[in-house]
């Protein structure tokens, strides 16, 4: 077996160092892998900009050895560390030493709501709005205490990062997971995908977390606590998990995590998330339900739920005159290609669980933290959107991070 490196526990070709907060360090631990228990490793490291401390220079088997920043990088990976075997290098690992580190998350969550000009409590969406339940879907919201009349009162519409409520037919899986490691350099902002096993786990926001807009309110029920113009709603029930190793939530209503207005992506954004034209989407997913409804007999077309649910997503897809299924509102273009922005504090009831996590060691250092998350490209057919955010060690500069100047709302 070829011998490598365990960077923190984990195998990595590439690792990230945390500069010190205070007087605090936090080394990161380096082993062999694939060694026995007789095999002796030299280490070497060479630093082109920051000062690193490496202790010992050899070990043996399950022995580790530590790595420690004193300062950051000039920029990404010009920190290498050798380890060399018999004279023969067999691993050259490159680090990052970085300043400020902050939680990376990416992926796609889904999220059931009434929409528009339906009230924001309606259990399945009417032809008034454009989002809408099907045959066999359970509501949006409980059928009782779903006017939320105080913080904290779970009144269903839950944000859903991981475990879906009866995904529809060719809709990809959801799931929002942690992806690198951002953190600061001399010159600039960097990404680190490996070396620390944070690196993959679940993100997710709790059991109840919602968009707390509450509009448009139906008259025949008592007013909500609190409701907000679209673009500019918070996270109410807000929870933030980072699988085992971090949890909290907002300590005041005013630390909540809250939209900082509505705009459009930008060109760069489209290209870079890959999102394409709604009109391309719209239509590659109607024809394949259409194919998937033409297979149907005539009889189960409209005497089952499957048929019912088929004609129901097509409608609102643009319809079909040949199945002489009438076209229904379509998703909110603008839920495609815009996005908001939410930050706030997670300042409460904060749990830190480093183990291994050499990162997590540094959040464990501190007690407050920011959360910054970009929602965007939701489909009604889908009932999904992405979501890409960090968490960090909360700072001025994290928590105002905002989104250019919000664009008009287009229908």
């Amino acid at each position: 077996m070829a011998i490598g490196v365990k960077i923190n526990g984990t195998k990595a070709t590439e690792g990230f160092l945390v500069t010190p907060a205070g007087k605090t360090s936090f080394p990161a631990t380096i082993a062999l892998d694939g060694a026995t228990k007789t095999t002796t490793a030299t280490l070497r490291v060479h630093s082109a900009t920051a000062q690193v401390a490496l202790s010992p220079a050899s070990i043996t088997g399950k022995q580790t050895a530590t790595l420690t920043a004193k300062t950051q990088s000039g920029k990404k990976n010009d920190i290498t560390l050798t380890v060399e075997v018999g004279g023969k290098v067999v691993a050259t690992i490159p680090f990052t030493a970085v300043s400020n580190p902050r939680i990376r998350f990416m992926g796609r969550y889904q999220a059931r709501f009434a929409t528009d000009n339906d009230f924001y409590n309606d259990p399945r969406g009417t032809d008034q709005g454009w989002n809408f339940a099907l045959d066999g879907e359970p509501d949006f919201v409980p059928a009782k205490n779903n006017v939320p009349l105080k913080r904290n009162q779970p009144v269903g519409r839950v944000i859903r990062f991981h475990d879906p409520v009866t995904l529809r037919s060719h809709v990809a899986p959801i799931g929002v997971f942690v992806t690198s490691i951002e953190g600061d350099t001399a010159t600039g902002i960097v990404e680190c995908s490996a070396g620390d096993p944070v690196i993959g786990e679940k993100v997710s926001l709790g059991p109840n977390t919602y968009y707390a807009s509450n509009r448009p309110q139906n008259p025949a029920d008592p007013p909500p606590f609190e409701n907000w113009q679209v673009g500019q709603e918070p996270l109410e029930c807000f929870e933030v998990h980072v699988g085992k190793r971090l949890s909290g939530k907002s300590k005041e209503l005013t630390d909540r995590p809250q939209a900082s207005g509505f705009a459009q992506l930008t060109a760069k954004e489209l290209q870079d998330y890959g999102i394409p034209p709604l009109t391309q989407f719209s239509a590659q997913r109607r024809q394949t339900l259409l194919d998937d409804y033409t297979a149907l007999s005539p009889a189960d077309r409209t005497g089952t739920p499957a048929g019912r649910n088929l004609a129901t997503r097509i409608a609102h897809l643009g319809g079909s005159k040949q199945f002489n299924i009438p076209s229904k509102a379509p998703t909110l273009s603008a839920g495609w290609t815009g996005r908001e922005i939410y930050d706030g504090k997670v300042n409460d009831a904060v749990k830190v669980t480093p183990g291994d996590s050499q990162l997590m060691k540094f959040f464990a250092a501190h007690t407050a933290f920011s959360f910054s998350a970009k929602f965007f490209q939701f489909h009604s057919d889908e009932q999904c959107a992405r979501v890409d955010g960090r968490i960090g060690v909360l700072t001025k500069t994290l928590l105002t991070r905002a989104p250019e100047k919000p664009l008009p709302l287009q229908a």
